[in-house]
Parts: structure tokens; sequence; C-alpha cells
């Protein structure tokens, strides 16, 4: 049921015969802002109470009175202890003022509200919400009870808001039982209101609006979460005044919130795994993220910038205004509908291009981002794709391998696979293949040159990285260990030729050691120390001592 519907029938609440209601709906629906919506005018007469937390339900009472009776939404913060309230309630109720010392201090806050409502003349509303949130300890039978107590007295109506289907199962037979009892009308609803007031949301009405057109999106939390995100993406492109290129990074922050959270075109295709599922209304569903998000038909930005968004999202890299300025530069540079809206002929001349695009790239990520979009347009368009692949992979050793050299990444630094949401599955593949190839390689060749002789800066350098990738990652743990039993030599201790650099590769060699087989290596050393000088074996026990200190 949309929301508007039963926002009319709360505003209209005193001319309804019902006396309770229970607004029923998923998560972030829109309920609590829907009827606090319908009863903006009647706010001096409406009670407002969450059960979040609330360990007794006998303070409904308490909030009732405070709320309705002296018309204030402090709650219980207006008197403290029997005696105040009764003086409190004295100033609005005369019955209250007539009694002695010793009964008003005696008297219940229950029986308290019921004397006041007595005097009602004009219906009060109580709202009780977060049924479902409730403590543990709190009775729902108990709380059915206070409902029904609340319905008899004077001029009261409540509204019960609340999930049902998060209502855990002990308590569900309760539920279904006191609600046909007690709640006059139950409406479930599916729908958000049409007529939300979005800059309550700290929203553009006018986008949202187009948003909601094309992607049902039901929950109100998910939307001011999106709009969160993108006011946070935004202080990164403070340079940027370029109002078309924001409106792409909005879409690109709500398609990425969206369909992260609510998964609009996510169906589980495991049991068809080779299989694209597709709606009637044309959208295609597929676990891929990079398939789903181009249901959002107005995204033109290049892969990159989605790449970038998402990675900032999930909190797997971060954004800065370098970055967000280039793929600027690149969104102006493009003068070309983007390949969504392009016809076949349009991409397969687009698709000419990639041999040379490809051969142009510079880095491991732009390469990877790039073969990723072409190999999409390949599968689109039923081409093979295998000449490609080749060429990706022969760039992608040559960048791996380059940027390992010049310092430019660190092996733990590197992208997984999946953190490229955009290129397609042979793509993501390949660059696993390559990756793990790479490192294999590389802590072989570290492990074979540290054997060769320790005495220089790049001696200094891969003990550093040995050391640093055992202790910082478990896959590449697990691969140095089945290449460390030839360190287990003299040359690994600080015996020979020492200095200082020699000493900080000898403790990053004996430090990956201990981790791997600390036993193994006590023997190594006690096998070896009768060889060693007396400062020799002073300067290892030194670091021996450093390294239990340390791990």
């Amino acid at each position: 049921m949309n929301a508007d519907y039963v926002e009319n029938i709360i505003r209209n609440i005193d001319k309804q015969s019902y006396k309770c209601i229970l607004v029923d709906g998923a998560w972030g629906i829109g309920k609590s802002y829907m009827v606090r919506k319908a009863l903006e005018d009647m706010k001096d007469r409406t009670c407002f109470i969450s059960l979040f937390g609330m360990d007794d339900v006998q303070k409904i009472y308490h909030e009732a009175f405070f709320q309705l009776a002296l018309r204030t939404s402090r709650g219980g913060k207006i008197a403290n202890g029997a005696k105040g309230v009764a003086k409190a309630a004295g100033n609005f109720c005369a019955e209250i003022t007539k009694l002695n010392g010793a009964l008003a201090q005696a008297i219940s806050e229950r029986e308290l509200f019921a004397v006041t409502a007595s005097n009602f003349k004009k219906n009060r509303i109580i709202v009780i919400d977060d049924l479902e949130r409730r403590k543990a300890g709190l009775d729902l039978e108990e709380l059915f009870g206070v409902i029904e107590d609340l319905k008899q007295l004077n001029y009261i109506k409540i509204i019960l808001i609340a999930n049902s289907k998060e209502i855990c199962n002990e308590d569900k037979e309760v539920f279904d039982k006191y609600r046909e009892k007690i709640i006059d009308r139950s409406f479930d609803i599916t729908e958000h209101s049409e007529s939300i007031k979005w800059f309550d949301f700290g929203i553009d009405g006018l986008f949202i609006e187009d948003f909601l057109s094309q992607h049902r999106v039901r929950n109100l939390r998910t939307l001011k979460k999106a709009q969160d995100f993108y006011d946070d993406v935004k202080q990164y492109c403070s340079k940027i005044k370029d109002e078309r290129f924001m409106n792409e990074i909005k879409g690109l922050c709500f398609a990425v919130v969206v369909e992260n959270t609510d998964k609009l075109y996510f169906k589980d295709t495991s049991q068809k795994s080779n299989e694209s599922i597709v709606l009637e209304d044309g959208h295609r569903l597929s676990e891929h993220l990079c398939v789903r998000l181009a249901n959002y038909a107005r995204l033109r930005s290049s892969n990159a910038l989605l790449d970038d968004i998402y990675n900032y999202y999930t909190c797997t890299r971060m954004l800065d205004d370098d970055e967000i300025a280039k793929q600027y530069e690149k969104y102006k540079e493009e003068r070309n509908k983007p390949n969504y809206y392009k016809t076949d002929e349009e991409i397969n001349d687009f698709l000419k291009n990639w041999k040379s695009e490809l051969s142009k790239m510079t880095n491991s990520i732009e390469l990877t981002r790039l073969a990723g979009n072409y190999d999409f347009w390949f599968d689109v368009m039923e081409e093979d794709d295998g000449e490609l692949i080749k060429l990706y992979k022969t760039l992608l050793q040559k960048m791996f391998k380059k940027e390992s050299e010049t310092d430019q990444k660190n092996l733990l630094d590197y992208y997984s696979a999946n953190e490229f949401h955009s290129a397609t599955k042979k793509i993501r593949d390949v660059y696993d293949d390559v990756l793990e190839q790479t490192k294999q390689s590389l802590i072989k060749e570290y492990i074979e040159r540290l054997c060769k002789g320790i005495v220089d800066e790049t001696s200094l350098k891969y003990s550093y990285l040995i050391r640093s990738w055992y202790t910082g990652s478990t896959t590449m743990h697990k691969r140095i260990d089945k290449l460390l039993d030839s360190l287990y030599r003299r040359e690994s201790f600080p015996v020979d030729n020492m200095n200082e650099q020699k000493r900080s590769i000898c403790y990053n060699i004996l430090t990956t050691l201990y981790l791997h087989d600390k036993d193994r290596l006590e023997q190594c050393y006690n096998e070896l120390k009768g060889a060693f000088g007396k400062t020799g074996r002073m300067r290892t026990e030194d670091i021996f001592k450093e390294i239990k200190e340390t791990n």
C-alpha cells in the first residue's frame, strides 16, 4: 500500500472510528516519517514514544502523561519522583491538587494519566514506534495490555508502528493473537509517500524524482545514505564547477549505494551461472556489479571513475582531488555519446582502436580498466577476444615487472581482481593469474638474490620486502614459506664483513626465519655458532632478543 493513502487516513484520524491503528512495513520504507508528517497539525496533542531500549512498558504511561497532559516532548525530564509528578499534575488537574501528600506520592502514573485523560475534550494521539526493536525483557503480552488499557481511556487513539517481519519467532504467536484482538485496522506500507519533502533528507527533489521514476527504491534510509555518500565525495570536487559533471558524480554515488545496499537488479543466478536473466522491462540481472549498474542507464562516465567511487564507498581505496580532476579531464575530452547508447556500427568503430589504446597505457590499473571495458563490448558484439586477452596479458606482465622494479607499488598494495568491477571475468581471471605469477617470481628472485650475497642496498630492500610481505599478508606468508629453506645458512647471520646495513639485512632475514620456524632457526644457530667468533655470537644473540621482544 502506498504511504500517501495511509497518511490521508491518519491526517483525518479525528474522523475515524478506529481507536488503534497498526502501520506495518519494512525498515526504511518511511513509516515513521509518514506518520509524523500526517500529524504535523496535531503535534500539540500527539505523543511519540519509541520502544527502542525501553525496559518497562509502564513507562508508556509516564511518557504519555508528560507529553500529552503537560504538552512537552521532553518526556519525564519535567518531574522526578511520585511527589514531583503529582505536583506537576496538580497544575493541570484539580482532582490531583486535592490529594493529601501521602496519597499523592502513592499514586501510580497509570492512574495519574487516567485521571488527566478524563478531562480531555479532544483526541490525543499516542504513537508507539519500534515495536520490533524493544528490549528482549520487555514482555509483548504486557505491552498489548497497556495498549488495550489506553484504548479504554477518554479521547485516546493509538498508532502502533512496526516491522512485523522482524519480530522474533518466539513472539510471533503472541503478536498475531493480540493483533487481531486489539488492533482495529492494519496498514501494510509497501511504497513510500510520493509527497515526501525531500529537503528534509537534504536531497535535491528534481534529481530524486527522476531517479525514482526509473529505479523503484523503497528504502528512504538507502536514499539518505546515498545522499550522505555524495556529500562525502563532493569534498574532493571543490575545484570543479561543471554542474553536468557533478550530476554525473551524484548519479554514480546513488547508483553505487542503492545497488550495493538494496540490490534492485540482483538475482541469484548460481543455478544458471552462464545465463543472463532478463525481466519484462528489459533489465538484465546478474551477480556482477558492473552489469547491474548498467541498468542505471543515465551513467555516462568512464569505468575508472565508477571503480574509484565504488572502491571509496567500500573503503578499499581513498579518493583524492587529483584523481577526480583527472577523471574530469577525461570527461571533458569525451565528445562522442557513451557506448551504452551507440549503435552496433558505432561500437564496431570504437573496437577498431583497442590495440593502440591498450598500448598507450602506462600502469596496470589503467590497463586493466581499459581492457575490461573493451572486452565487455567484445562480448556484447559477440566478437572473438582472444587477441585482446593475449595482448593484455603480455602488457600486464611487463607493467607488473616494471612497477615492482621502480618502487611504484608494493605487491601488498595491488588491487585484487574483484575490485575491477567493470572488467569482464576473463580480464579479472588474467589479472589474478599474472599477479600471482609475478608475486611468485619476485619472491623467488629476491630470495635467490639474498642467497648470493647480502652486502648492498638491493639486498636490504629485498630482505625488508620479504619480511614485510611475510608479516603483512596470509597469502604472501604461504608463498614465502615454500622458498625459505635456502636461507637457513651461515650467510644469514651477522658474523662476516659486518656493518650497520648488513646488520639490518640479517635482522630482516632472521625475523622471517624465526616466524617461519623458530625451533629450526635455533637448531641451525646451534649447529653453526661453534664456527662463529665471539662478536658474531653476541650480535646474533642481540638480534634474537630483539626479535623475541617484538614478536
